[in-house]
C-alpha cells in the first residue's frame, strides 16, 4: 500500500518539475487603453516612463 502511495507522490513530483520551466518562461502582453488622443500628456508619460520602467525590472528579475 506504500508503495503505491510513494509511486504516485514521485509522479507528481516529476510532472510539477518538468512544468516548471514553461512557467518560467511564459510571458505577459500589457495593453494599456485610454480615452485620452494618441500623443497626449497620459499617453506619451505611458510610454516615455511607465513602459520603460516595467521593462527595466522585468530585464533585472
Amino acid at each position: 500500500m506504500k508503495t503505491g502511495y510513494l509511486h504516485h507522490t514521485l509522479m507528481a513530483l516529476l510532472l510539477a518539475t518538468s512544468l516548471l520551466p514553461a512557467a518560467a518562461s511564459a510571458t505577459r502582453t500589457l495593453i494599456y487603453s485610454d480615452h485620452e488622443p494618441l500623443g497626449g500628456m497620459r499617453t506619451r508619460f505611458i510610454n516615455d516612463v511607465l513602459f520603460p520602467a516595467i521593462e527595466a525590472a522585468r530585464l533585472t528579475a
